[in-house]
């Protein structure tokens, strides 16, 4: 598949996914950077965004221990909020999972994804439903298909949040949510779950419409260098094809001009006419 033929489908996907609509999810869980800790990571919050409404529907520790009035104890109830929060999110899952698209941002295996959501499902004694694959779009590579493989710095979703003037009160890094969980601040997790998936959602959207500001240079990162990545590219845009043929009739008739000229050179004048002389009138002698 040439560069050109890679960016086209996988814009074609997202504005596909878009018009579904699609359902933007992002979810914080537990620190990754306790590696002497061998269990699954804890689930903080979710949120769900309706990519068509912005609607958006949010599951969280603290939403649920409040639900189960323990608000005020919650580390102590870390599994019941949990598993509380899940039930909820499932409940949803399976209202939705049929009719859309699950957009998101590297949710693709057991150590974060969605499997790592149903794994934590399980060890609590739930039963999570399954979204089949064909369902999900991790918007992470599809960006690159699009933009090629250097279209931002790192970590990608704060560089294109800062560089596309995106919304960002209250969004974490990635070691700020690890202090906000060894802290208990539940809350800060899922208001920056809340921005998070909301910039996801703004960032597909610019990106669909081709509005998205990154590092690409049009030709070379997007469309590719080869000779059959050139002429895909040159031959979809119509504009380079109007030019092109107004350009050739404009040629053709500057070339084909001294044949014109010198076909009237050859041309026979028409007769020239002279008036008819008068009659001469008789007259007596």
């Amino acid at each position: 598949m040439t560069d050109y033929k890679r960016h086209t489908t996988a814009l074609k996907r997202l504005r596909s996914a878009l018009s579904g609509p699609a359902l933007v999810i992002h979810y914080s869980c537990e620190s990754f950077y306790d590696y002497s800790k061998p269990a699954s990571r804890r689930v903080t919050s979710i949120a769900v965004r309706r990519g068509d409404s912005s609607q958006t529907k949010s599951f969280s520790l603290h939403l649920a221990a409040e639900k189960l009035g323990l608000l005020d104890n919650i580390a102590r109830n870390l599994d019941r909020c949990e598993r509380h929060m899940l039930d909820e999110f499932y409940q949803f899952v399976r209202d939705h999972h049929r009719a859309y698209t699950w957009l998101h941002w590297n949710m693709r295996d057991s150590n974060y994804g969605f499997e790592a959501i149903a794994h934590r499902y399980r060890v609590l004694a739930g039963e999570p439903v399954e979204l089949s694959d064909d369902q999900k779009l991790d918007l992470s590579p599809l960006l690159i298909d699009i933009y090629g493989k250097e279209y931002s710095g790192h970590p990608r979703i704060e560089w294109l949040v800062d560089h596309n003037s995106i919304h960002r009160t209250a969004f974490l890094t990635g070691a700020e949510e690890a202090d906000a969980f060894t802290t208990g601040n539940f809350v800060a997790m899922h208001q920056s779950t809340l921005v998070k998936v909301q910039a996801l959602s703004d960032i597909a959207m610019l990106a669909s419409q081709q509005r998205l500001k990154t590092r690409s240079k049009l030709w070379r990162d997007v469309y590719g260098s080869s000779i059959s990545s050139l002429g895909q590219a040159l031959a979809a845009h119509w504009i380079f094809i109007l030019v092109v043929g107004v350009a050739g009739l404009i040629l053709g008739i500057v070339g084909a001009a001294p044949v014109i000229a010198q076909w009237l050179d050859h041309t026979p004048a028409p007769a020239a006419t002279s008036a008819a002389p008068p009659l001469k009138t008789a007259t007596s002698t």
